[in-house]
Parts: structure tokens; sequence; C-alpha cells
């Protein structure tokens, strides 16, 4: 389960998590490791635990330098705020992720993904604030916006949005 957890949004073969946990384990049998998740898997699965695919996703589990999130997940994020993901299932983003996903087209750095961002803020589109009050000093908000950048890519990634 924790293997399961570890990969959540991100596809495992039961060959690469049988592996995974026997070499965390390492005194357990594969064979036993195999029997015991197949003998749990139709649980899982009925109670939405597991979900079940031929497909094995094209989705990114990292950040690359020059990410990139789905082309049907960047144009659904120009109109409405409940996007697609990369495995189907759709998320409702909040403004800031709307606009951060535009600009992740596998073309941008994440500093040029960050300075997309500051002419929405700059133009009060989208806030930016620390400790509560509003920053509008460009000198101040590079960092605070590479950090948004950092993380909303990263929350990009664990919900199955980037792809290669």
């Amino acid at each position: 389960m924790y293997v399961l957890a570890e990969n959540k949004s991100h596809p495992v073969s039961v060959g690469d998590l049988v592996a995974d946990v026997y070499k965390r384990l390492g005194n357990v049998p594969e064979d036993f490791i195999r029997r015991t998740f197949l003998d749990n898997a139709i649980a899982l699965i009925f109670s939405e635990g597991l979900t079940v695919s031929s497909d094995a996703g094209f989705q990114q589990k990292s950040v690359s330098d020059r990410p990139k999130a789905w082309f049907c997940s960047r144009y659904v994020a120009q109109s409405q705020d409940l996007v697609p993901t990369v495995l189907h299932d759709t998320e409702k983003l909040g403004s800031d992720l709307l606009l951060l996903i535009r600009y992740v087209d596998g073309t941008r750095t994440h500093d040029e993904i960050a300075e997309a961002l500051m002419t929405h803020v700059l133009s009060g589109e989208l806030a930016c604030q620390q400790n509560g009050v509003p920053v509008t000093d460009e000198a101040e908000l590079r960092p605070l916006l590479k950090g948004v950048v950092k993380s909303g890519l990263q929350i990009l990634a664990d919900k199955a949005y980037l792809v290669d």
C-alpha cells in the first residue's frame, strides 16, 4: 500500500510493484508478495482504492527544466476551472494553477514561467501576498513567483497533468 501511495496518480505495473516491495522488505519471497497483492486487488478495485488500466500512461512524475502540461489540460484551463488530467480525471484548479498551466507548454523554463506570471500580477489579474500583505514590487515578486512556480509545477506533476 505504501508503494501504491507513493505512486498516486501514476500507473505502476504489478511487476514493478512487486520488485519495489521486495527491495524494501528483502526477506519476503517475490511470489508471496505478488500473490498477496493479487489476492487483495479485487477488494481494492471495488473499494475504489485501486484503478486498473491497460495503458501505462504518459504522464511525468517529476518536473523537468522545461515542463509540459497535457495540451487538453492547457486548452480547457483557458475557459474553465474543472480541468482534465492525463488519467481522464478532472480537478478543480484555483486561479493561480489555471494561469500557471497555460504557460507549461514545454518551451519555457521555470524562470520564464515566473516572468509570464509576473504580467498577470502587475495587471491585477493574479494577487501575490507575503504575510497577508499584497506584493507589487517586481524585485520582491520575482523570488515569490519562483516559489509559486516550483510548488505549482509539483502539484501539476502529482495530479498527473505533466507529460513528456
